[in-house]
């Protein structure tokens, strides 16, 4: 808001897109990664112990600190409000409404579940780039992929990552079943102990 100088930063409820910030000197850096912000070379690339303890530990990181002192995280639904690089102020929208769930019967659920995934999925298409999805070949990924053919057609290219020689479960041949049936530029990929 350029009339009141005012900077609003602002993350989505479920905290899909994920939103970075650094307070310096010079003033507030945010970014869609930490290398970014880090590439500025306003701040150190000190770690942050604790942070880098849960990643390890979880995979994730659990709070507004990143592995990175002096990055944070903007929280999911959570809206910062920056005045002349500072950030002064903070509020939250929680990501599901209050209360108890609402009684429907099952027609108006799926209706329902279908406007919302379409919608969810329109907006995640506004894109000038190639769309491509990750294939489990299981429903989720399947569902997905078949709206996203009503919505675009042709060209989405698909993706399905196969661990060779190992106990995970193979889901490549559900994924390329899934793919042929919707005409989608497949690739397999294999990861062995060797790539990683």
């Amino acid at each position: 808001d350029k009339s009141k100088n005012t900077l609003y930063l602002a993350r989505d409820p479920f905290g899909i897109k994920p939103l970075y910030y650094a307070e310096t000197p010079e003033g507030l850096i945010y970014a869609s990664e930490p290398q970014a912000i880090l590439a500025t070379g306003l701040l150190s690339k000190e770690l942050h112990s604790e942070a880098l303890s849960d990643l390890m530990h979880l995979r994730y990181t659990t709070s507004r600190e990143t592995i990175y002192k002096g990055i944070f995280r903007v929280l999911p639904g959570e809206m910062l409000t920056v005045k002349d690089g500072v950030i002064v102020g903070r509020s939250h929208q929680e990501a599901l409404p209050k209360g108890p769930p609402e009684k429907i019967g099952f027609e108006e659920a799926i209706a329902r579940l279908d406007t919302i995934l379409r919608d969810s999925l329109k907006v995640h298409l506004r894109s000038d780039v190639p769309y491509g999805l990750y294939l489990s070949g299981g429903v989720d990924s399947s569902v997905l992929l078949s709206l996203m053919h009503q919505e675009v057609g042709s060209g989405i290219r698909t993706f399905t990552v196969g661990f060779p020689g190992t106990q995970v479960h193979d889901e490549r041949a559900m994924a390329a079943n899934v793919s042929k049936q919707l005409g989608t530029l497949h690739e397999e990929i294999s990861y062995s102990e060797d790539d990683f």
